[in-house]
């Protein structure tokens, strides 16, 4: 049976490791999983019964990619080479799933193996820097152009039966790409097609492009056509391209470009149809009406850690993490002001009670802008008007950075240029 594709699988990771190393992967494992990465565990899923090399084709087909452990024994006993072979051979079929070797001792790695760069952690202790290495190796990243990006929402196909529904689109979104648009969409694993989550992210791009397959007789994804609507309610330019026997309303027929699907082979027939619109619609394109950001009130006492996670939060959830400390505009106090209560949510680092930073928690509360509250233990009761919200307390950076992941990673968007750049 096929796998389902990579960006929709259960779990985040397959921890690929040798019971030699279980104490240092044990705490590895525990921690990401404090963090809500997902985690394929043979203690916990392979089934009874069950050994798991004869398992881990099937295991790898439920992850998104695997971490590959390193160490001198494991390397030199061959069981290295085998985990590499089927993640490999998986990758023949799946170009997205990827292996992430993470090397708890120092020791050399053979060239044979054609093994990626890798995250050192050669005493088996996450820090700071290390354990950020983890987290963003989850993630594919293009943070230096968010504050310029010209996002539109893609709404497509990931069907791949009828093949032609997401080779159509597919063919679209390069050209999309390749002009110069960021191509957001709800994420991939989220459960159901739920407006209050769907609409803030349409009205946080600049324009609309829908792909709309025949589902059969001339009809298509009502989702879809459901997107194509909230985005005319918010006044966005749409462009809508669809197989020439989708059936639609006089409205947006008159918006829609008709593909023959005997082009889908020929996507220079494609580019050919749509281009002149493309480009129209980069013309047409407006600058968002609710643009989403997060906003992060800290006191500013250690400033690579707060870059850290201010980068962590841009890459988990694909929109810009906005800072007091960096706006240069001459009105400061109310720039934050109303960046504060226009954030899509906030994280506030209460842990020395700073007047100023529980000044923009109470902005962000009194907005009724999600809030997020972090604190360094011990655990204490808050400033009297957070006493009804919890508070995440931290004992260190690691557990401050498990955090922060958790807290943004329910706001995270799908940026599928990423995609595109990963499978081809």
């Amino acid at each position: 049976m096929d796998n389902l594709s990579v960006h929709k699988r259960q779990f985040n990771t397959l921890i690929s490791h040798s019971y030699a190393n279980q104490e240092i992967i044990g705490k590895i494992e525990t921690w990401l999983i404090s963090a809500r990465i997902s985690v394929w565990s043979d203690a916990l899923h392979l089934p009874a019964g069950m050994q798991i090399s004869s398992y881990l084709g099937q295991a790898i087909g439920q992850c998104r990619t695997m971490l590959l452990i390193l160490s001198a024994d494991t390397v030199q006993s061959g069981w290295v080479d085998e985990q590499l072979k089927a993640a490999r051979q998986h990758q023949e079929q799946y170009p997205d799933f990827r292996v992430i070797p993470l090397k708890i001792e120092d020791f050399p790695i053979p060239d044979s193996l054609e093994i990626p760069k890798s995250i050192d952690c050669v005493d088996g202790n996450l820090n700071l820097e290390i354990a950020n290495q983890l987290l963003l190796s989850f993630y594919y990243s293009d943070i230096h152009t968010l504050n310029n990006a010209k996002d539109i929402f893609v709404s497509r196909s990931w069907r791949t039966l009828p093949e032609s529904e997401a080779e159509l689109a597919d063919v679209v979104c390069q050209i999309l790409d390749k002009n110069g648009f960021r191509l957001i969409g709800d994420k991939e694993d989220q459960k159901t097609h739920d407006e209050s989550r769907i609409k803030p992210i349409i009205r946080s791009c600049g324009g609309l492009v829908a792909i709309l397959p025949d589902r059969g007789n001339g009809q298509t994804s009502k989702y879809m056509l459901r997107e194509v609507i909230w985005a005319l309610e918010a006044d966005l330019p749409i462009l809508i391209i669809a197989d020439e026997t989708v059936l639609l309303t006089a409205e947006l027929a008159d918006k829609t470009i008709r593909i023959n699907p005997e082009w889908i082979k020929k996507p220079a027939l494609i580019s050919q149809a749509i281009l002149p619109s493309v480009w129209d619609l980069a013309d047409e394109w407006v600058q968002p009406l609710e643009p989403h950001y997060a906003f992060y009130g800290t006191n500013l006492d250690h400033p690579t850690r707060t870059n850290t996670l201010q980068k962590l939060v841009e890459v988990v959830t694909a929109m810009p993490c906005k800072i007091g400390e960096n706006i240069r505009e001459k009105n400061i106090q109310e720039t934050i002001c109303n960046q504060i209560q226009n954030a899509f949510f906030m994280i506030a680092d209460i842990s020395t009670e700073n007047l100023n930073t529980c000044i923009e928690a109470g902005m962000a509360r009194g907005a009724k802008i999600p809030l997020h509250l972090i604190a360094q233990a011990p655990r204490r009761s808050p400033p009297f008007m957070f006493r009804d919200m919890q508070v995440e307390y931290f004992e260190d950076d690691i557990e401050l950075l498990s955090h922060i992941h958790r807290i943004a990673y329910p706001y995270r968007r799908r940026v599928m240029n990423y995609e595109l750049t990963a499978s081809t």
